[in-house]
Formats: structure tokens, C-alpha cells, sequence
């Protein structure tokens, strides 16, 4: 798939007058566009593990909680998770009611938790979340992969666009009769143009980068059929001649 985008057509020599004596001589530049990717095996995986109960006594609901957090916590131990990958991230307690004839009626005290387990280790994963739908207790939900060198892969990604950025380049600069090119300008973010512009100019850039960033914006991290994708978008500008 061409993942390369020419951002900007070629901004022609020109040249403007300063006072009476001066002429600014206005390079030519192209700026383009470019997404490294990287493909990897995930190293580690997150879900998350909801318990809840539902007893007429405050206090025994929120007992019962307690209890079955704590099991679980103890059956993830079990499995090699450490303390530090089994996060509480929340705790409810509330009341429950049911409708009867148009009358609302008390039913009891429920409470909840939502606990986020981080697996290191996928030769368990499989065996670990089929144990723990086992449970009557549990409701699982949000698996999702990633990669312990995270910012590692994003810095090969961005690598990766720097070299399709380069092969571009030059597929350009043979269609032109420009032979050189020097970089000016690496940037993650669609930069303002390096040298001035008219009010055309500046206006197609402007449209044609929102463009471009919306697309990028959810070009990050994707999961396919267990491979890990990392993506990186990133700016190039050549000043050519």
C-alpha cells in the first residue's frame, strides 16, 4: 500500500523587492508526507476483570466485594501476574431497585469493581482468560495487546517514513529538472511552510494539511489478527535544486 503523500506542488523561484536595493531569492521546496509502520508480535496484553454483588445489608455487600476481590487476586498471583499488573481502577456502591406495578421497590446494596490485569506473558494468556471465564463472578471485556518497547517501535516507524520520504524523493526529483536535495526540516507535527507565501499558497497548504492530519490522527497503534502494527507519521522538507 502507497503510504507516501506529496503535500505541497514545488514553490516556484521567485523573487520580491526589499526597499530599491535588495532582491530575497525564494528557494524551491517540496514537503511531503510520509507513514513508517512496523509490524511485531505483542509481548503483553491488558483486560478487565468486573465483580460485583448485590446484598439487602450494606455492610454485607460491601464484605462480599472484598471477598471476591480478594479471590481473584489471589487466583491472578496464581497464574505468575504480580502485584503491580493487577490495578483497582474503580469502586462502586449503589442501590438497586426493581419496578413492580408502577411502584419502586428496594432490592438491596450493590457494589462493584473493575480491576485492569496486564498479562506478560502470551504463552499464558489463552489459558489465563479461558480459566478465568470459568468464574461466574467475572464479566471480562477490553483485551487488548501492546509491546513492552513501545517507544522503541514508534522510533523504527518514524525511521521507516524516513526512508519512504527519501525514495519518493528521488522519484520526484527524476521527473524534474532539479537533481539535488537537502533536507531543511523532520517534524511529527504538519509544519508552517519555510519560506513566505502568497495567500493562495498559504490557504491550499492549509486545507491540504487538516486533511492530512485527520487522517493521521487515528494512524497509531492497531492490532490485525494478532500482529502488532505501530505506525508513524512524519514531515519532510527538501529544499531542492
Amino acid at each position: 500500500m502507497r503510504t507516501l503523500t506529496l503535500l505541497l506542488t514545488f514553490m516556484l523561484l521567485t523573487g520580491c523587492s526589499v526597499g530599491n536595493t535588495q532582491t530575497l531569492t525564494v528557494p524551491k521546496t517540496i514537503l511531503l508526507s510520509s507513514v513508517g509502520e512496523i509490524e511485531t508480535l505483542p509481548d503483553m496484553a491488558t483486560f478487565r476483570a468486573n465483580l460485583n454483588c448485590l446484598e439487602t445489608n450494606l455492610l454485607a455487600s460491601k464484605t462480599c466485594l472484598e471477598e471476591k476481590s480478594n479471590a481473584l487476586s489471589e487466583q491472578l498471583k496464581g497464574f505468575g501476574i504480580a502485584s503491580k499488573d493487577i490495578l483497582t481502577t474503580a469502586v462502586e456502591l449503589n442501590k438497586k431497585y426493581r419496578w413492580d406495578d408502577g411502584e419502586q421497590i428496594f432490592i438491596g446494596y450493590e457494589s462493584s469493581t473493575s480491576i485492569v490485569v496486564t498479562v506478560r506473558s502470551m504463552d499464558s494468556l489463552s489459558m489465563i482468560y479461558s480459566k478465568l471465564m470459568e468464574n461466574e463472578n467475572l464479566n471480562l471485556g477490553g483485551l487488548a495487546y501492546s509491546h513492552t518497547d513501545m517507544d522503541g517501535l514508534k522510533n523504527k516507524a518514524h525511521a521507516d517514513a524516513l526512508v519512504k520520504a527519501h525514495a519518493l524523493a528521488e522519484v520526484l526529483l527524476a521527473q524534474m529538472p532539479e537533481t539535488k536535495k537537502e533536507i531543511i526540516r523532520i517534524s511529527n507535527v504538519a509544519p508552517e511552510v519555510s519560506y513566505p507565501i502568497n495567500d493562495l499558497q498559504r490557504n491550499t497548504m492549509m486545507s491540504v494539511e487538516s486533511d492530512m492530519n485527520m487522517k493521521g490522527a487515528s494512524a497509531d497503534v492497531a492490532v490485525n489478527l494478532g500482529t502488532l502494527k505501530v505506525r508513524a507519521l512524519l514531515y519532510v522538507e527538501y529544499r531542492i535544486q
